[in-house]
C-alpha cells in the first residue's frame, strides 16, 4: 500500500478497537536514539471519542488534556456525534511520527514535550515491580496493574505496533506482566532501567497456558532475551503446578504440560520453534541412546512439559518424521536428529536462563 493511499470509509477505522488493516503511523521514535518502523496499524492510541465528535484523528492523551483544559475554562463539551454528509478523505498515515519514552512508554507527537519528559521521567531511576528472577546479566520483574497501570497500558499500546491483535491493552487486570531488564552495571549503562522485553500471562487461564503475548523491544533483539523469557515462563508454571499439586494432593504432575496461548504471532512462533527444537532434540538423543521403550511423544511431554501439539509442530519443522511408503507408516529419521543436534552444539549458544536465579513467592 503506497504512502499516498487515501481512505474514505471513516467509520471502519474504529470498528475493531486496536486493529487497523494498514500501517497508520509512519515512524516510531523510542527514546532519543531509536527510530523504528511499525509492522502493524494501531488505532488504540487515537481518541475514538474525538473522532466520533469531529471526524478528525487525535492522540488519546492530547484529547484528554484538551478536555481538561476546556473544563477548566468552563467550556461545555459537545456531546453530538460527528455525522457529515460528505465523507472526509484520510491519508494512510495518521501521524508521521510518534515519540515513546524508552523507560515508561508514555507517548506524544510533540517533540518538545517529549524531550522535556525524557529529562524528568521517574522510571529512569528505578525499575518497577517485584524481583522474580536474578540472573548473571538480566533480571525479570513482575509488574502489577494495581500500582503501575499507566505504565502497562502504555507498554501494551507501544506493543500494538509490533504484534498483531493478540496484544492486550484493556482489561489488564486479567494479566500478569513480566519485564526483563539489564542488570545495572557500568558496561550496560546505556540499557540501565530500560525495559528490554516482556511477556504477559493470563492469571486465570483455563488451559494452563503460561504466556499470552511476548515481545522483545526491537533495538534489543538477538541477545537471547526471547529464549530467556520463554524458559522462565515454563519454569515458573512448573513451579506453580508443583506447589498446587502438593497443596491439593494431586497426582501425575510429572506429565503436566503447558505452553503459550494460540495462535502465536509470527515473531513469537519463530522464538518458540527455536526454543522447542533445542530442548526436544536433546531429549530425543538421550531417548535414543538409552534405548527406552516408552512412546517417544509421552517421553518428550514428561521431560519437557511441552504440549503435544507443540512437540509435533516442532518435529515437522525439523523434518525428522519420514513416511515409509512401502509399509505406509511413519518413522523417525535419527540421522536428521543427530544432524540438527550437531548444528546446535556447533553454535554453542549459552542460555541466559539460570534456574538458581528463579525467585518464587507463595
Amino acid at each position: 500500500m503506497s504512502e499516498t493511499s487515501i481512505y474514505k470509509d471513516k467509520f471502519n477505522f474504529f470498528d475493531f478497537h486496536g486493529i487497523v488493516p494498514f500501517v497508520n503511523v509512519k515512524k516510531i521514535q523510542l527514546g532519543l536514539s531509536y527510530e523504528l518502523q511499525p509492522i502493524y496499524g494501531n488505532n488504540a492510541i487515537f481518541s475514538v471519542k474525538h473522532f466520533q465528535k469531529s471526524g478528525d484523528l487525535m492522540l488519546g492523551p492530547i484529547f484528554e488534556a484538551l478536555k481538561q483544559e476546556q473544563s477548566k475554562e468552563g467550556k461545555i463539551e459537545n456531546t453530538d456525534d460527528y455525522s457529515a454528509k460528505e465523507q472526509k478523505e484520510y491519508e494512510q498515515f495518521w501521524e508521521d511520527i510518534i515519540y515513546f519514552c524508552e523507560y515508561c512508554f508514555k507517548y506524544t507527537n510533540e517533540l518538545k514535550k517529549f524531550e522535556k519528559h525524557c529529562r524528568t521521567c521517574e522510571y529512569q531511576h528505578r525499575q518497577p515491580g517485584k524481583l522474580v528472577y536474578l540472573g548473571e546479566n538480566y533480571v525479570i520483574k513482575k509488574i502489577s496493574t494495581e500500582y503501575h497501570v499507566i505504565f502497562l497500558e502504555s507498554l501494551c499500546l507501544f506493543t500494538k505496533f509490533f504484534l498483531d491483535n493478540k496484544s492486550s491493552f484493556f482489561n489488564l487486570k486479567e494479566f500478569e506482566f513480566f519485564i526483563v531488564y539489564s542488570k545495572e552495571s557500568d558496561n550496560e549503562s546505556n540499557e540501565r532501567n530500560k525495559p528490554l522485553g516482556f511477556f504477559s500471562k493470563q492469571i486465570a487461564s483455563t488451559h494452563s497456558e503460561n504466556l499470552s503475548s511476548i515481545l522483545i523491544i526491537p533495538p534489543y533483539r538477538n541477545k537471547g532475551l526471547g529464549t530467556l523469557l520463554i524458559e522462565f515462563s515454563y519454569k515458573l508454571s512448573i513451579h506453580e503446578l508443583e506447589f498446587s499439586s502438593r497443596t491439593h494432593n494431586s497426582p501425575n504432575t510429572d506429565i503436566f504440560t503447558t505452553g503459550p496461548e494460540s495462535p502465536l504471532s509470527p515473531f513469537g512462533l519463530t522464538m518458540y520453534i527455536k526454543y522447542w527444537q533445542k530442548s526436544i532434540v536433546k531429549e530425543m538423543i538421550e531417548y535414543r541412546e538409552q534405548g527406552l521403550d516408552t512412546p517417544l511423544i509421552q517421553h518428550l511431554m514428561k521431560n519437557t512439559h511441552f504440549e503435544p501439539d507443540h512437540i509435533i509442530i516442532t518435529m515437522k519443522h525439523m523434518k525428522c518424521v519420514k513416511l515409509d511408503t512401502h509399509n505406509n507408516s511413519k518413522y523417525i529419521d535419527w540421522d536428521r536428529v543427530r544432524e540438527i543436534n550437531n548444528k546446535i552444539n556447533t553454535k554453542n549458544q549459552k542460555s541466559e536462563f539460570d534456574s538458581k536465579g528463579l525467585l518464587i513467592y507463595y
